[in-house]
């Protein structure tokens, strides 16, 4: 995995850390992570999203 992929893992299990959810008052905080992928590069894109 590369320092950059790395450093973005770290952040999101960071960001994992600090989830206030709490389903049973629907109040509270969540994470997540959302890619957005032109059609014409989605095919490389899985590629690589299925390497990592």
């Amino acid at each position: 995995m590369s320092d950059f992929l790395r450093f973005v893992s770290h952040q999101i299990e960071d960001f994992a850390m600090q989830v206030t959810f709490d389903p049973d008052q629907g109040t509270g905080t969540v994470v997540y992570n959302l890619s957005l992928v032109r059609v014409e590069d989605l095919e490389y894109a899985v590629s690589v999203f299925r390497a990592t």
